[in-house]
């Protein structure tokens, strides 16, 4: 059973990897972001949060300036809203389908009660997120205006870890009626 999140915050800042002193977003949420608000919600060792989609429902609106005194700029994304749908994995060690009803109203119920595992931020903690259970809700589809089809480019998808290193993993990353789908990391078209 997916979960959905619904995740507003009034500025969010998801940080591209190629630009190393100034902070400039993607133009939308990343995967790793995602699954780093579900993570805020309720995290433990041996579960790991799968992001299959990601729903944008609010226009993508760039605000930026240059700070001269340090020498870097920065570009953040103002008023945005996503839609999350994720799934639950449960490691080995746990029974999977107990575990897995565990874990999922565990989830519910930090969220409804606001009791977080860590603060949620959208991209970085400066820009806090406001979070609500959208599981079970009837939340009308939104397309905002010119993001029925979008082409994003290569967009980080996460991290995985190969003798004890951090690899980035990308891939090629597109809108469709305003929903960012998110390939397996294993899949075809995920580059490292």
């Amino acid at each position: 059973m997916p979960i959905k999140l619904l995740a507003t915050g009034p500025r969010a800042c998801f940080a591209r990897p190629e630009f190393r002193t100034a902070r400039v977003t993607y133009d939308v949420m990343t995967a790793s972001a995602a699954r780093g608000l579900l993570e805020a919600v309720h995290w433990k060792p041996g579960i790991h949060w799968r992001v299959s989609s990601i729903a944008v429902r609010r226009p993508i609106a760039v605000r930026g300036r240059e700070m001269f005194e340090r020498g870097s700029a920065a570009v953040w994304l103002e008023d945005v809203e996503y839609l999350i749908e994720a799934h639950l994995d449960i490691g080995e060690d746990e029974e999977p389908t107990a575990a897995a009803g565990k874990h999922i109203d565990m989830f519910h119920r930090r969220l409804r009660q606001q009791r977080f595992f860590r603060p949620p931020h959208l991209g970085a903690m400066e820009f806090p997120a406001t979070l609500v259970d959208a599981t079970g809700l009837d939340i009308t589809p939104t397309v905002p205006p010119g993001l029925a089809n979008r082409d994003l480019g290569w967009m980080l998808l996460d991290y995985r870890y190969e003798k004890g290193r951090k690899v980035p993993c990308f891939f090629h990353a597109a809108l469709e009626q305003a929903v960012l789908t998110i390939p397996d990391m294993n899949g075809p078209g995920v580059l490292s």
